[in-house]
């Protein structure tokens, strides 16, 4: 009887599965650069903006010239609001997160409604403190689901996930900060987004490794961050 139940949900599950597919861009759903994204990688922060970590991380990426996009928390950006404002006039792209990171409701025990309401929050926030709206929004821990595509959709926000990280606070969270290093430096290839996240330490000694890598690979950091102003 537990088999049979099992297989019912798996059969209802690829359809809607299917769906999704046609629904968003193919190669949003490999979690890749979309196709019109010019540029080589996308380099991506989230749960910021920090204190402590976010002034030197915007320091590494200026000595560098690069510039990335934050998805801010927006609790967060409402207590480091002169952060915010740095993202974006050191030219970076300022991204939504949600306001509340949904911490309360993991596993997407949420409704399409609460999404929404947490998008709208953070925009309105965003654009009260840089004069400017988010446009991209990636949901908490990457939960790509019918809700929050919808509520992407219904807040006018592009879905953007990720196809490389550090794990920093994840599934390589007791890895040494040279071992993620390591492990970036050594995978990212061309049209990754890779996603690390500035409320940690470590991702001060990826990012400085990783960027002195590209550079030396003559990759292309910055065109898709110019195509999404």
């Amino acid at each position: 009887m537990k088999r049979t139940v099992i297989e019912a949900v798996k059969t209802c599950a690829r359809p809607v599965k299917r769906a999704l597919e046609l629904a968003i861009d193919n190669r949003l759903v490999d979690y890749h650069m979309p196709l019109e994204m010019p540029g080589d990688i996308l380099i991506t922060f989230d749960d910021g903006p920090h204190p402590e970590y976010t002034p030197l991380l915007l320091n590494l990426l200026d000595r560098y010239g690069v510039k990335a996009m934050f998805f801010v928390i927006g609790e967060r950006a409402e207590k480091n609001p002169d952060l915010v404002k740095a993202y974006h006039e050191q030219g970076h792209i300022v991204a939504n997160h949600t306001y509340s990171h949904l911490n309360d409701v993991a596993g997407a025990r949420y409704s399409r409604d609460r999404v929404v309401e947490d998008i709208n929050k953070c925009s309105d926030l965003v654009e009260s403190t840089i004069g400017k709206a988010t446009r991209q929004f990636r949901p908490p821990r990457g939960e790509l689901n019918i809700k929050t595509w919808r509520a992407a959709r219904d807040t006018d926000h592009s879905l953007m996930l990720w196809s490389i990280e550090g794990g920093e606070w994840g599934k390589r969270s007791d890895w040494s900060a040279e071992d993620i290093s390591d492990f970036v430096t050594s995978n990212i290839k061309k049209r990754d987004i890779l996603l690390l996240h500035d409320d940690n330490e470590k991702s001060l000694v990826v990012i400085s490794d990783l960027l002195e890598s590209l550079r030396k690979r003559k990759l292309d950091l910055n065109s898709a961050i110019e195509s999404v102003r």
